[in-house]
Protein backbone atom coordinates (compact mmCIF):
# COMPACT_ATOMS: atom_id res chain seq x y z
CA UNK A 1 0.00 0.00 0.00
CA UNK A 2 1.10 3.45 -0.45
CA UNK A 3 1.97 6.30 2.21
CA UNK A 4 -1.38 8.33 0.70
CA UNK A 5 -3.29 5.40 1.20
CA UNK A 6 -2.52 4.76 4.86
CA UNK A 7 -4.40 7.72 6.14
CA UNK A 8 -7.50 7.17 4.18
CA UNK A 9 -7.41 3.37 5.63
CA UNK A 10 -7.25 5.02 9.39
CA UNK A 11 -9.50 6.76 8.63
CA UNK A 12 -11.98 4.29 7.15
CA UNK A 13 -11.13 1.65 10.32
CA UNK A 14 -12.18 4.81 13.35
CA UNK A 15 -15.21 5.04 11.28
CA UNK A 16 -16.29 1.98 11.45
CA UNK A 17 -15.32 1.50 15.21
CA UNK A 18 -17.51 4.83 16.18
CA UNK A 19 -20.34 3.94 13.88
CA UNK A 20 -21.76 1.14 15.68
CA UNK A 21 -25.06 2.31 17.18
CA UNK A 22 -24.98 2.98 21.16
CA UNK A 23 -26.02 0.52 23.73
CA UNK A 24 -29.53 0.27 24.38
CA UNK A 25 -31.10 -0.20 27.49
CA UNK A 26 -32.67 -3.48 28.38
CA UNK A 27 -36.24 -3.41 28.31
CA UNK A 28 -36.05 -3.79 32.54
CA UNK A 29 -34.69 -0.58 32.54
CA UNK A 30 -36.48 1.33 29.74
CA UNK A 31 -39.92 0.24 31.88
CA UNK A 32 -37.85 1.35 35.29
CA UNK A 33 -37.27 4.93 33.67
CA UNK A 34 -40.81 5.32 32.64
CA UNK A 35 -42.24 4.45 35.86
CA UNK A 36 -39.98 6.73 37.20
CA UNK A 37 -41.09 9.41 34.75
CA UNK A 38 -44.54 8.47 35.83
CA UNK A 39 -44.46 8.48 39.35
CA UNK A 40 -43.14 11.75 39.40
CA UNK A 41 -45.50 13.23 36.83
CA UNK A 42 -48.17 11.63 39.33
CA UNK A 43 -46.67 13.45 42.32
CA UNK A 44 -47.02 16.67 40.52
CA UNK A 45 -50.64 16.28 40.02
CA UNK A 46 -51.26 15.11 43.14
CA UNK A 47 -49.61 18.33 44.88
CA UNK A 48 -51.58 20.47 42.21
CA UNK A 49 -54.82 18.67 43.18
CA UNK A 50 -53.80 19.05 46.53
CA UNK A 51 -53.41 22.82 46.43
CA UNK A 52 -56.55 23.42 44.18
CA UNK A 53 -58.52 21.68 47.13
CA UNK A 54 -56.97 23.90 49.42
CA UNK A 55 -58.16 26.66 47.06
CA UNK A 56 -61.63 26.06 46.49
CA UNK A 57 -61.85 25.29 50.68
CA UNK A 58 -61.13 28.67 51.48
CA UNK A 59 -63.49 29.67 48.73
CA UNK A 60 -66.44 27.58 50.38
CA UNK A 61 -65.23 28.18 53.98
CA UNK A 62 -64.79 32.46 53.61
CA UNK A 63 -67.80 34.63 52.80
CA UNK A 64 -65.66 37.71 52.46
CA UNK A 65 -66.06 37.14 48.64
CA UNK A 66 -69.61 37.10 49.21
CA UNK A 67 -70.10 39.85 51.52
CA UNK A 68 -71.08 43.24 50.07
CA UNK A 69 -69.75 46.55 51.97
CA UNK A 70 -72.17 49.55 52.00
CA UNK A 71 -69.44 51.57 51.40
CA UNK A 72 -67.80 49.72 48.57
CA UNK A 73 -71.19 48.11 46.94
CA UNK A 74 -72.36 49.76 43.58
CA UNK A 75 -75.94 49.29 44.26
CA UNK A 76 -75.78 51.74 47.36
CA UNK A 77 -77.73 54.99 47.08
CA UNK A 78 -76.58 58.22 47.06
CA UNK A 79 -77.42 61.22 49.24
CA UNK A 80 -76.44 64.71 48.16
CA UNK A 81 -76.49 66.93 51.25
CA UNK A 82 -77.22 70.33 50.68
CA UNK A 83 -75.62 73.42 52.36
Amino acid sequence: MSMMMMPWLLLLLLLVNFSSPAPRLSEKDTCLLDNNKLRQRLKHLQDLLYLYELQLKDILENTYHRTRSGLFSGNRSVQHETL
